[in-house]
C-alpha cells in the first residue's frame, strides 16, 4: 500500500512523478488501478492462461501506459490505462487460443506416412483428403514447407488445413462438454 501522502495525491501529479521514475508514485498508481487490472484478468481468464499471469501483464501494461501517456490528449489516463490493459490481455488470450493442443490427433500413429490410407474421421471428426494427408505428415514431424512440397500445394494451404482441423477438434470437444 502506498504512503498516505501518495495515495491522496492528485492523479496528474502522480503521473508526472511516476514518469520521472518515482517508484512510490508508480506504486500509488498501480494501487489505484489494481481493481481494474484484476477485473480485466477475470474477464480474459481462459483454460491454459493463469489468472496471476494476466494480472502481472496488466500491471506491466499500466506501467507502460504511464510512460506512454500524453497529458495533452483529450481522454484522461484512466481511459488510456484501461485500453492498454484490455488490449494486452486480449492479445494474450488470442495467443493462448492459437496454441490449443490437438488431443484428437494422437489417434493417428506417428509412423504412418501421408500415402497410407487414413480413416475419414479422427475420433468422429470428419476430415477432407487434404486434411488427412496434412495431419499424417504433421504427426511425422514435418515442417509446413516439407508438407507443402510433399503434397504439391502452398504453405498457406497447409496452414489453413491445420487451422481447420484445430477448429474442428475444438468444436468437437466443446460440443462433447455440453
Amino acid at each position: 500500500m502506498p504512503s498516505t501522502c501518495m495515495a491522496e495525491m492528485r492523479e496528474g501529479e502522480l503521473l508526472r512523478r511516476a514518469k520521472q521514475g518515482d517508484r512510490h508514485a508508480q506504486e500509488a498508481i498501480l494501487w489505484r488501478y489494481r481493481p481494474l487490472i484484476e477485473a480485466r484478468a477475470r474477464t480474459f481468464a481462459r483454460p491454459g492462461v493463469d489468472r496471476d499471469d494476466l494480472v502481472q501483464e496488466g500491471v506491466l501494461s499500466v506501467l507502460r501506459a504511464i510512460r506512454r501517456f500524453d497529458e495533452n490528449r483529450a481522454n484522461g489516463f484512466a481511459a488510456f490505462a484501461e485500453v492498454c490493459v484490455r488490449r494486452r490481455l486480449i492479445s494474450l488470450a488470442d495467443r493462448a487460443k492459437r496454441h490449443v493442443e490437438l488431443p484428437h490427433l494422437a489417434a493417428i500413429p506417428a509412423e504412418q506416412s501421408h500415402t497410407v490410407e487414413l480413416p475419414l474421421e479422427i475420433e468422429g471428426i470428419p476430415l477432407t483428403d487434404l486434411e488427412r494427408q496434412v495431419v499424417a505428415a504433421f504427426r511425422l514431424g514435418l515442417s509446413y514447407t516439407e508438407i507443402s512440397d510433399q503434397l504439391d500445394c502452398g504453405v498457406k494451404r497447409v496452414d489453413n488445413a491445420l487451422q481447420r482441423i484445430r477448429r474442428k477438434c475444438q468444436r468437437s470437444r466443446l460440443s462433447g462438454q455440453s
